[in-house]
């Protein structure tokens, strides 16, 4: 797909799916730190060494289950602060990632608070995802903005997973176009107050449009905008449905909460953006 395809079919449909993007050894990195991070739950978790051997046969996609399969309302539902490592930087800042963001936003681009780790690994409400467009979570910590700041924000969300994901552990399903209709009134649903688009706008358009499903393997990516109807599915299998999930921003628009991010493309202030690894492990959510 060449860039103007690409930027067409992402502008029209609201996504567009890269296949085998990530070269093999940035998907090899990820899972390294992966496993350093449930290592280190492993090691909180358990007091002798017989009990850490009960998980050493464990697979990458399975070890998590194990380790919180009796305690899964202790599980953690995301990691943030865990990315900011060489393995992670690599894949944020990845060049042809980058281009395509600039090509979509324009020059001065922003890592948007919010980049997260998910493993999701449980049929639970706590990993729930209903339909909803992500700046209705923005208003949650609205800073006074009118909606027109929210119908016009510019954020190219990036999603990649670690195992291949479908229907059965919880692939992503979008309804293509939704991201022209601008922001819709959003409800929060019990018991973990998730937020859903108010059914008095998402029926109709579930039933006017075709829902997609967002079948993806380690290294492809999928770019959506950020205002495009998406829902994940619950994680119906006994594996964990690793993933991680950051958004590009239009530097020049603020960010509508009070975190505010970190530059990381800039013609105007070169000087101020994240620069290097060094300075990416340093930091952390702003």
């Amino acid at each position: 797909m060449n860039d103007e395809t690409l930027i067409k079919q992402y502008e029209t449909d609201g996504f567009v799916v890269l296949r085998q993007f990530l070269p093999a050894h940035l998907v090899l990195g990820m899972m390294q730190a992966i496993n350093q991070i449930v290592e280190a739950l492993i090691q909180q978790r358990t007091a002798t060494d017989e009990e850490k051997q009960q998980y050493a046969k464990e697979m990458f996609d399975t070890k998590f289950n194990k380790v919180f399969e009796k305690d899964p309302n202790n599980a953690p539902i995301e990691f943030t602060n865990e990315l900011h490592t060489n393995a992670f930087y690599n894949v944020i800042f990845y060049e042809p990632l980058l281009a395509i963001a600039v090509s979509v936003l324009g020059d001065e681009i922003r890592l948007a608070p919010g980049y997260f780790l998910r493993p999701k690994a449980f049929p639970d409400d706590r990993f729930q995802s209903l339909w909803h467009q992500d700046p209705a979570y923005l208003l949650l910590g609205n800073q006074g903005f009118e909606k027109e700041a929210f119908d016009q924000i510019r954020t190219m969300n990036v999603w990649m997973p670690l195992v291949p994901v479908n229907q059965e552990n919880g692939c992503m399903q979008f309804l293509p176009g939704t991201h022209t209709n601008g922001m819709a009134p959003h409800h929060p649903q019990p018991p973990y107050n998730y937020l859903e688009i108010d059914r008095a706008v998402l029926d109709p358009a579930l039933q006017s449009g075709d829902v997609v499903d967002i079948t993806l393997d380690p290294g492809d990516v999928v770019l959506f905008n950020t205002l495009l109807y998406h829902q994940g599915q619950d994680n119906q299998s006994k594996h964990a449905r690793w993933s991680v999930d950051f958004r590009y921003q239009d530097a020049r628009q603020p960010t509508l909460i009070d975190l505010h991010g970190h530059l990381i493309r800039s013609r105007l202030s070169p000087e101020l953006t994240v620069g290097s690894k060094e300075n990416w492990r340093n930091l952390a959510v702003t």
